[in-house]
C-alpha cells in the first residue's frame, strides 16, 4: 500500500508548492485562467476517460472478463483519445472568448493528463509499486520545472504553465501505458464487455466529475459578479483547498480500492465492508489535521502561500471551502463504496445530479447576494446535503458505517491542534504560526500514540524496525 498512497501524498504536496509559485508568477488573473484550463482538464478526463479508468480498477481481476479487462480498456484509451481530438477540432470555430494557443494548450493538457492517470491506473492493478511511484512524483516534478522557466524564458504566463504541465503528464503517461502494454496486451474490445464498463463506470464518471462541474460553475459566476480579480483569488482558495484536503483523500481511497474490490470479488460483501472501513483511521487520520489548519489558521496558511498582498482575499474564503471539501471528500473517498460495491453507479449518478443543480443555484443566489464569498458559502450548502442524501441512500443499497471507536482518539488530538491553530492566527506573524503549527501537530501526533491510534503506532513501529536495521557506521560505533 506504501507504494500507492506516499506517492500520491507526495505528488499533492509538489502540486501545493507549485500553485504557490504560480500565483506569485502569475497573478490572480493569470492564474484564473491556469486554474480553469487544470479544471476542465480534469472534468474532461472524468467524463471521457474516468469510466475506463474505473473499469481496469473494478474488473481487472474480475473473472468475468476473462484476464482481457485491461487489455481491453487500453484499446478504448486510444479510440476516445481520438475521437476527442476530432471532436475539438471541429468545435474549435464556435469557442469563442479565448485565444486560440490559449485552447490548443489546455486540450492538450487535458488530453495528457488523462493518459497519465490512465496508466497509472494500469501500474496499480499490476501491482508495480516502484513505477507507480515514479510516475506519480516525476510528473509534477516536470511540471513546476518546465512551467517556471517558460513563464519567465519566453513570458508564456498561463500557457507556460500549462505547456510544462502538458509534457511532464505526456512522458509519464507514455511511460505508464507502454508498461502495462507489456504486461496485458492490447486486444479489440468485445461489445458485452464495452457495455459492462459502460454501465459501470459512466455513472462513476458523472460522480468523479461532479466537483469539477461545481467548480468550473462557481468560478464563472464570480466572474461574472466580480471580475477576472476576484474569481482569481477564489480559484487560489479552491485549488488549495482541493489539493490538501481532497487529494489526499481521495488518492487514499484509490490506494484502498483495488484491496475493496478484490475483497469483494473473493471473499463477498462482508469482507469488502471490512476493507473500507479499515480505509477510515488513515483516511480521518490525514484530512482532519489539514481541516483544521485551514479552518482556524487560515490568514497564517494564506500568508504563508501566497503573500500578504493575497491574504485579505484568498483567507477569507478557506474555513467554509476547506469544511465543504472536507465533507465531500468523505462522502466520496469512503461513503461513495456503498454505490460501487451495490454495482448501484446508475443511482448515485442520479444523486449526484440533483446535487450539482442546487449548487448551481446556490452559487448564482449566494453570490449575486454577498459577491465572491457567496461562492465558498454554497459549496458548503452543497457539501452538508450531499453528505446526507448519500449517506442514507446508500446505505439502503449497501450499508457502510464508520468505525466510531477506531477514530474515538482523533477528538482530544484534534482539539489540541485547533487550539494551536488558533494561537498562530493570533500571533499575526510567520515563524511565530508556524512554531504554534509544529507545536500542534506534535501535540496531535503524541496524542494519538498515547491514546492507541492504530496508524500512529504502526508507523512508530516501521520506524523503529527501520532504525533497528541501520548499518552499524550510522552510530560511528567501532567493532
Amino acid at each position: 500500500m506504501i507504494w500507492y498512497f506516499v506517492p500520491r501524498i507526495g505528488a499533492a504536496a509538489l502540486m501545493i508548492v507549485n500553485m504557490v509559485i504560480l500565483t506569485r508568477l502569475l497573478g490572480p488573473g493569470e492564474f484564473g485562467l491556469y486554474n480553469i484550463a487544470m479544471t476542465a482538464a480534469g472534468l474532461g478526463f472524468s467524463i471521457l476517460f474516468g469510466w475506463l479508468a474505473a473499469a481496469i480498477h473494478r474488473f481487472h481481476r474480475s473473472s468475468d472478463f476473462d484476464g482481457e479487462a485491461t487489455s481491453m480498456a487500453l484499446s478504448l484509451t486510444l479510440w476516445v483519445s481520438l475521437a476527442a481530438t476530432v471532436a475539438f477540432v471541429l468545435a474549435l470555430p464556435f469557442i469563442h472568448g479565448f485565444p486560440l494557443a490559449y485552447l490548443f494548450v489546455a486540450f492538450t493538457t487535458f488530453l495528457a493528463h488523462s493518459l497519465h492517470e490512465i496508466g497509472l491506473s494500469g501500474l496499480r492493478v499490476l501491482g508495480d509499486g516502484p513505477r507507480f511511484m515514479l510516475s506519480t512524483l516525476v510528473r509534477p516534478l516536470i511540471a513546476v520545472a518546465l512551467g517556471v522557466a517558460l513563464i519567465l524564458g519566453a513570458d508564456l504566463a498561463a500557457e507556460g504553465a500549462l505547456i510544462g504541465t502538458t509534457i511532464g503528464a505526456g512522458l509519464l503517461a507514455a511511460y505508464g501505458i507502454w508498461w502495462t502494454v507489456q504486461r496485458t496486451g492490447v486486444r479489440a474490445p468485445k461489445a458485452s464487455y464495452v457495455k459492462q464498463f459502460a454501465f459501470y463506470g459512466a455513472p462513476l464518471s458523472v460522480v468523479a466529475s461532479s466537483s469539477m462541474v461545481m467548480s468550473l460553475v462557481a468560478q464563472t459566476t464570480v466572474v461574472t459578479f466580480a471580475g477576472l480579480g476576484g474569481m482569481g483569488a477564489y480559484a487560489a482558495a479552491a485549488a488549495l483547498v482541493n489539493r490538501t484536503v481532497d487529494m489526499p483523500m481521495s488518492m487514499m481511497s484509490r490506494s484502498f480500492a483495488a484491496d475493496v474490490f478484490q475483497a469483494h470479488e473473493e471473499h463477498g460483501a462482508e469482507a469488502s465492508s471490512a476493507e473500507v472501513a479499515r480505509l477510515a483511521p488513515p483516511l480521518f487520520l490525514v484530512a482532519i489535521p489539514i481541516t483544521i489548519v485551514l479552518m482556524v489558521s487560515n490568514e497564517t496558511v494564506a500568508r504563508i502561500l501566497f503573500g500578504s498582498a493575497l491574504v485579505g482575499e484568498v483567507a477569507p474564503h478557506m474555513p467554509y471551502l476547506a469544511l465543504a471539501m472536507f465533507l465531500m471528500s468523505v462522502q466520496g473517498a469512503y461513503y461513495s463504496f456503498s454505490f460501487m460495491l451495490g454495482r448501484r453507479t446508475g443511482l448515485q449518478a442520479i444523486l449526484i445530479a440533483v446535487v450539482v443543480l442546487l449548487h448551481a443555484l446556490a452559487t448564482v443566489v449566494l453570490v449575486s447576494r454577498f459577491g465572491p464569498i457567496g461562492a465558498a458559502y454554497a459549496m458548503l450548502v452543497t457539501a452538508i446535503f450531499s453528505l446526507s442524501a448519500t449517506v442514507v441512500v446508500g446505505g439502503r443499497v449497501h450499508k457502510i458505517q464508520l468505525p466510531w471507536r477506531r477514530l474515538a482518539p482523533l477528538f482530544p488530538a484534534a482539539g489540541l491542534l485547533a487550539a494551536a491553530a488558533w494561537m498562530a492566527d493570533l500571533t499575526q506573524g510567520i515563524l511565530p504560526g508556524l512554531a504554534w503549527l509544529a507545536a500542534g501537530t506534535l501535540a496531535y501526533a503524541i496524542t494519538l500514540d498515547l491514546l492507541g491510534f492504530p496508524p500512529i503506532r504502526a508507523l512508530r513501529a516501521h520506524l523503529v524496525r527501520l532504525w533497528s536495521r541501520r548499518p552499524a557506521g550510522v552510530t560511528g560505533e567501532s567493532e
